[in-house]
This record gives structure tokens, C-alpha cells and sequence, in this order.
């Protein structure tokens, strides 16, 4: 069990069976940690999480989380989706008329589909 802070308070980030996983990790060092966050024995916590260095540049904001599987994490979904959202070769066909998106002050399909992930 580590417990991990920032300025919201505090959260219990527990391991099972990797009693290693703390010597990973340097007091002051900025981290991003993601998974289920629970409440259990009255103490929020986040069972095996991912997590990886948080760079000041890196990383901000609501970051999404998708489902993947143990040989497959998110850092590599996120990169793989940056990647191919960056390249721009995707053409997403708009479903509404540019008088709607105008009128509700609405993006189109491709900025909708970037900004989302």
C-alpha cells in the first residue's frame, strides 16, 4: 500500500502481491496514477493501478481511460490514438449542416472526436 497526495487529500493506492511496487516511486516526484477508485474500510483507494511519470508537459486536464487489458495499457491506447489523431489521415464525415453546428456554437465531427480523446 502506498499512500499518494496531491491537493485534494489523500488515496490509498494498493498493490496485491507486488510488495516491490513502492520502490518504484520517490516522495515529491510527480506521478499520474489511474483505475477503480473505491471506499472501502471508510479510506478511498485505487487497486493496482497504472500509473507512469508525470512530465509537466506531458500530460493535463481530464484524461480518458479505456478499456484495455493486462499486455495492453493505457499509456500505449493513448499514444496509439495521439498518434493517429495527430496524423490527421482520418476523415470523419459531418452529420449535421454547418447552419446547426453555426447556430449552437457547435465543432465539427473531427475537432468533437479529438477533443474527446
Amino acid at each position: 500500500k502506498v499512500y499518494l497526495k496531491n491537493d485534494t487529500g489523500v488515496i490509498a493506492g494498493v498493490w496485491f502481491n507486488q510488495r516491490y511496487i513502492s520502490k518504484n516511486f520517490k516522495i515529491g516526484t510527480k506521478y499520474l496514477f489511474y483505475g477503480r477508485v473505491s471506499k472501502r474500510l471508510g479510506e478511498r483507494d485505487i487497486i493496482n493501478p497504472e500509473y507512469e511519470l508525470m512530465e509537466d508537459s506531458s500530460l493535463g486536464g481530464i484524461i480518458p481511460i479505456y478499456p484495455s487489458t493486462q499486455n495492453l495499457s493505457q499509456r500505449v491506447i493513448r499514444n496509439a490514438l495521439s498518434e493517429v489523431l495527430n496524423s490527421r489521415e482520418i476523415k470523419f464525415e459531418e452529420s449535421l449542416p454547418n447552419g446547426i453546428l453555426k447556430k449552437y456554437g457547435l465543432c465539427n465531427m473531427h475537432d468533437a472526436f479529438y477533443d474527446i480523446h
